[in-house]
């Protein structure tokens, strides 16, 4: 048994409260594997075609100004395979935006690249890099709530709705972390390139989540999400078209250096 479930299992589950830390000078950089089905299914067509991309993550706090914090984000892709066959990964990936202190995504500063998610590039996908926002109050193991996202700045998605629960203690890594589920569904706007013609699609995302978080550090160490994102053709030459896209998606920590200034 691990210190931190010792120390609960013998305070009748006190309250935890989970912080995320923003210092100045912290990386921390995760190894993602994502593999999405895509299935296009227009009048007169349908086609599917699965990706895999194993890339790493780094996340970079530059600056800490009250509450929020600047963090750097590095996408680097290490391989990207198309119905089982490798192609040329894309380039490296950076963009520069600001978080809160629950570590929502307040806004994009700097985008050299978004992030290329297995279904394209949007800025909402910034988040699936950041993790999740938290709940600020003190919660026990098996609380649940509810909530609402709001989209970072500037962004074109309308709110998501979560619910999260306290589901229990892992060790991971080394680290005691307390399990975060989450349960996402969120509106969805995106432009794609279908056959060489480019088509709006607009839909939902319905994602399923589990996040290991370490009290002791606040940050995430580990992130496993399960997600479905149903669109429909809005475009006349494709009108009455649908595309479904089903990802399968891990973060885990790999390395960690801590700063000296830290945010809140």
């Amino acid at each position: 048994m691990s210190a931190l479930a010792a120390t609960l299992a013998g305070c009748a589950t006190p309250p935890l409260r989970l912080s995320p830390v923003f210092a100045v000078g912290d990386v921390r950089t995760y190894r993602l594997t994502a593999r999405a089905h895509t299935v296009v299914d227009l009048p007169g067509t349908r086609q599917s075609e699965t990706t895999e991309l194993t890339a790493t993550s780094t996340i970079e706090v530059t600056a800490v100004n009250g509450d929020e914090a600047t963090v750097r984000l590095t996408l680097t892709p290490l391989r990207l395979a198309r119905a089982g066959t490798p192609v040329a990964p894309p380039p490296e990936q950076r963009a520069e935006v600001v978080v809160g202190p629950d570590g929502s995504l307040i806004r994009v500063v700097t985008v050299g690249g978004l992030p290329p998610s297995i279904s394209g590039a949007d800025v909402g996908d910034l988040t699936q890099l950041l993790s999740s926002p938290l709940p600020a109050h003190r919660v026990r193991l098996g609380d649940r709530w509810n909530s609402v996202t709001h989209p970072a700045e500037g962004a074109t998605e309308e709110p998501a709705h979560q619910q999260g629960r306290i589901s229990g203690l892992r060790s991971v890594g080394g680290r005691d972390c307390v399990l975060i589920d989450l349960g996402t569904r969120r509106p969805l706007v995106r432009r794609r390139s279908i056959g060489g013609q480019p088509v709006q699609l607009a839909g939902t995302e319905f994602a399923q989540s589990r996040i290991a978080f370490s009290l002791r550090d606040g940050f995430a160490v580990e992130m496993t999400t399960e997600a479905e994102a149903r669109f429909s053709v809005s475009t006349a030459a494709a009108a009455g078209g649908s595309v479904t896209i089903d990802t399968r998606s891990s973060l885990l920590l790999i390395s960690a250096k801590s700063g000296g200034q830290s945010a809140g």
